[in-house]
């Protein structure tokens, strides 16, 4: 089976045509595009003319913008030393929208600074790439030059193009004069090239420029590396020859692009190879990769090689998957990462281990703060990370999932919670096994919380006024249709509903885990792990949260962060029994205005609320 170094990449965004929350005031568009320009390469009396830029020139664009309609402009920064001694001829730019008025295309040293050159563009064509010719060449200077476009738009609210991935040279974008970075949000990069003139490359070079390998899984004997090679080559590249060294032996794979990769400076391709595992049971053991080849002939580039480390593990383990939610009441596109968690809750019980982080908004009643979890690098709501490797929006989990089953883990695990007399702390036990030698572990537990229901929590829903139609093969459709148009839960704001997985305390401090790790030191050995961590939870959640439906998670890593394993457990009733565990916890039912109609949330204003055991109070509300 094909294995695309998509899913190998430590946080790929999913490619989906939904904006999703960045915390940030740019976001994407409803509306995607697509790109076809065939980048030009001649040869020319001082040398090969290339193009160079931080977006592709092909694929799907996104568009950008703050919702509003004004004056935009978006830039790159191209550093000198790359073309020290070079000059920029030409821009090209890729202009989205149809209504864009006083276009201007520019150089300059600072984002604000002066132009050095700037070139209007009074006709142009939409959803291109537009040829700017500059009078002049401009010479690479300083520490670098900005190349940029500047444009009004009076109609479209998202007029700015991006493609490709993030660059930290590629993302800058401002409305009114205001500049923003947006590097690290999974927007791309500005849709900006520039053409050099007279530019040296040798005939066969290829650099490994990035890879990546899952350092803790057996495949049945065979692993999967993904990578990135860049050319700097005057020749078309049909093939290249990779090299495996594994520790024990070596092997040659010849790969052949579909399309071949283009002549030119750093013309990125993504790929990957499969290779032996060796017959070792131990963490840490070497591999080698490297880009031995082009075209049949020897690879001239010195930044051909890498070597990174493979776990192997004997097979007996029960893997499981951990799945981290980023997720929120505020967050109007969340409510298809709720469908999704709860989806596989139901379907994978053996398998999924579920952990639903609500930090999107402080306001949500499920606030759990940054610094009682481990930060994790999401890039927006709602998503979700895999095992600690792969970040993907919920629409590509079911594509995602079941890549991470069947494969063998370093370590297994039995769980035990149990709650002690006065219901205040959980008792865990871990007895975990190993299935490699020379193995250290770190331990994080998690207390999550099934079925918090509250007629005051409101859910943000952006799809109330969306068909869904076109999502209809989501395994979990039949769920999230609900939310969208028709559905009973078809309003901007969204009450009643039923929150999972949700993670209300755990032994995360500051980014680390409280619990003391184990060591083990070959296949078979056993180490117990203990621990009792306090159920501190207050407010209006407490009231909500029953203690009979709490798990805890146990997650087990690498000393350096990798994922090995988790498992879920319910946390049992201490033997003797529980105050207030065994019993129903008396929270509201139903909400009446003082001339006693029934409403479906608290208002503003004073509340009549009947609770679960008959009683009826008073509650004064600043909500909406």
């Amino acid at each position: 089976m094909k294995r695309t170094f998509l899913l190998l990449a430590v946080a790929i965004m999913s490619l989906t045509a939904f904006a999703q929350e960045s915390g940030m005031k740019f976001k994407k568009s409803p509306v995607t595009l697509e790109m076809n320009d065939t980048p030009q390469l001649s040869t020319r009396a001082g040398g090969i003319e290339v193009e160079y830029g931080y977006a592709p020139a092909t694929g799907g664009v996104y568009m950008l913008g703050i919702g509003k309609t004004g004056k935009y402009d978006a830039a790159i920064f191209i550093p000198t030393k790359k073309f020290e001694g070079l000059t920029i001829s030409k821009i090209k730019v890729f202009l989205g929208s149809e209504t864009m008025e006083d276009i201007k295309v520019w150089v300059r040293s600072s984002l604000d600074g002066k132009d050095i050159v700037s070139v209007p563009l009074t006709s142009y064509k939409a959803k291109k790439y537009n040829t700017v010719e500059l009078s002049s060449p401009v010479a690479f200077t300083g520490e670098g030059l900005f190349v940029g476009y500047s444009f009004t738009d009076k109609t479209n609210k998202y007029p700015v193009a991006f493609a490709g991935e993030d660059n930290p040279n590629g993302c800058n974008i401002s409305y009114n004069g205001k500049w923003e970075d947006v590097f690290g949000y999974g927007f791309g990069s500005v849709c900006i090239r520039v053409v050099i003139p007279d530019m040296q490359l040798p005939e066969n070079d290829l650099s490994l420029t990035e890879f990546n390998c899952a350092p803790i899984q057996n495949l049945n004997g065979e692993a999967y590396c993904g990578f990135e090679v860049s050319s700097k080559s005057s020749n078309i590249i049909e093939n290249f020859t990779v090299e495996i060294d594994n520790s024990v032996e070596k092997t040659e794979t010849t790969i052949t692009p579909e399309t071949p990769i283009p002549a030119g400076y750093e013309n990125r391709y993504e790929s990957y190879v499969a290779f032996k595992v060796p017959n070792i049971i131990s963490t840490n053991i070497p591999i080698k990769l490297a880009i031995t080849k082009v075209n049949g002939k020897p690879n001239t580039s010195k930044e051909n090689t890498a070597q990174f480390m493979i776990n192997v593990a004997k097979e007996g383990g029960k893997k499981r998957i951990l799945v981290e939610e980023f997720t929120g009441t505020g967050c109007g596109y969340c409510p298809i990462g709720l469908c999704a968690m709860d989806y596989y809750s139901r379907t994978e019980p053996e398998t999924f281990v579920g952990v639903a982080l609500h930090q999107f908004n402080e306001s949500d009643p499920m606030y759990l703060s940054y610094s009682n979890y481990l930060e994790l690098a999401f890039s927006g709501a709602p998503e979700m990370c895999f095992d600690r490797t792969h970040f993907v929006h919920p629409l590509d989990a079911h594509l995602t999932f079941p890549l991470y089953k069947d494969t063998n883990p370093l370590a297994d695990l039995e769980l035990k919670g149990v709650w002690n007399e006065a219901g205040t702390v959980v008792d865990i036990t871990s007895d975990i096994t190993s299935f490699t030698n020379g193995l250290d572990l770190n331990v994080a537990y998690v207390l999550t919380a099934d079925g918090l229901n509250d007629i005051s929590w409101s859910q943000e829903n952006y799809y109330y006024n969306y068909d869904g139609d076109d999502l209809v093969e989501l395994p979990f459709y039949d769920d999230f249709k609900e939310f969208c148009k028709g559905g009973k839960y078809a309003t901007k704001s969204v009450s009643d509903l039923t929150f999972n997985d949700v993670a209300i305390a755990s032994t995360y401090i500051d980014n680390k885990s409280s619990v003391k790790g184990v060591s083990l030191a070959k296949v078979g050995d056993k180490a117990q792990s203990k621990h009792s961590l306090d159920y501190n939870v207050s407010g209006l959640l407490k009231t909500v949260a029953d203690k009979k439906n709490m798990n805890i998670i146990a997650i087990l890593t690498t000393t350096d962060g990798a994922f090995v394993n988790a498992r879920k457990a319910k946390v049992l009733a201490h033997t003797s029994g529980i105050s207030g565990v065994e019993t129903e916890n008396t929270r509201p039912v139903a909400v009446y205005s003082l001339d006693g109609v029934q409403q479906n949330s608290l208002n503003k204003g004073i509340n009549i609320v009947r609770m679960s055991d008959g009683k009826v109070k008073k509650i004064s509300s600043s909500i909406r």
